[in-house]
């Protein structure tokens, strides 16, 4: 497929640019500073590619989760939705010779995180009912599969993050990539805490979410062994923010606290929303 045909066939729809905003904007405001960049001057040159790839992103976020949501029986993932979204962002950054070893990777990285998530909400819905008290026993899948999977979930980050590496024409600072790495992995947590019983109900039977994973692994046990997760990467990326440069530390710090004192994840105050042990009961009630 050419650059030209997949601008041509690719749609976005309104509500995925909505969602991609939020992420245009965090991305900007934090990931700019980084590269020596101007936050508003900079990302005029350039923001039409980067809208462009967060919005389809999203699209194929929302195509993946009605998928995901269909279920199959037996655990087996329905078939994937169209991959029209990261089709037309590799080929129209092929075009533009943008597509570096680290946008390559990122690539592969969402196509596999979609795939995961449909298997894993698949799986859940075959077993919606957790067993109170203690762990859950076999549910399909392992602790390592989720945290593999939610590894890859902020891939359009990083994605953004090797573009704007190519398109400054310059090589990735791996010390910084490793600690954006470990701060990503913390915000997604943030963010499936607050998004939990919405990824439970989302399409009729659920997104990815870390939460909700471990809640089928470990039952009630689920924010104990969450919180030594938790903990482990607090740890990691505190001794890699020591390890950046003065300036790079100062600005990380700032945009800590302004996080902090804002809403939302961003604040990581890991507050465990109750636990549902029966998803099918609450999409029941809720959904």
């Amino acid at each position: 497929m050419s650059a030209g045909d997949a601008e041509d066939r690719l749609c976005i729809s309104f509500k995925a640019l909505e969602r991609a905003q939020h992420t245009i904007e965090d991305f900007v405001q934090t990931y700019f500073p980084l590269h020596g960049l101007d936050p508003l001057k900079d990302f005029l040159k350039w923001w039409h590619l980067l809208v462009f790839v967060e919005g389809a992103i999203y699209q194929a976020d929302e195509d993946n989760e009605q998928v995901a949501g269909g279920g199959a029986a037996g655990g087996k993932p329905a078939a994937a939705p169209a991959s029209a979204g990261l089709d037309a962002v590799e080929a129209v950054l092929r075009q533009r010779d943008l597509l570096t070893e680290g946008v390559r990777w990122e690539l592969l990285a969402g196509r596999q995180y979609w795939q995961e998530e449909r298997r894993l909400c698949a799986l859940m819905q075959r077993s919606p009912a957790v067993p109170p008290g203690g762990n859950a026993g076999d549910c399909g899948f392992t602790v390592q599969e989720v945290l593999a999977a939610s590894a890859a979930k902020s891939f359009d980050y990083r994605l953004l993050n090797h573009l704007l590496y190519a398109l400054r024409g310059v090589q990735p600072d791996e010390a910084l990539l490793a600690f954006l790495r470990a701060d990503e992995l913390l915000v997604d947590m943030g963010d499936d805490f607050l998004d939990y019983e919405d990824d439970i109900t989302a399409g009729g039977g659920g997104s990815f979410n870390l939460l909700r994973c471990f809640v089928h692994l470990h039952g009630e046990a689920a924010p104990l062994r969450l919180a030594e997760r938790i903990s482990e990467l607090e740890d990691e990326r505190e001794r890699l923010l020591a390890a950046l440069p003065a300036q790079q530390r100062q600005f990380l710090r700032r945009r800590q606290v302004e996080a902090a004192e804002g809403e939302g994840a961003g604040a990581l105050r890991w507050q465990v929303p109750p636990l549902v042990l029966d998803e099918a009961a609450f999409r029941r009630q809720f959904g």
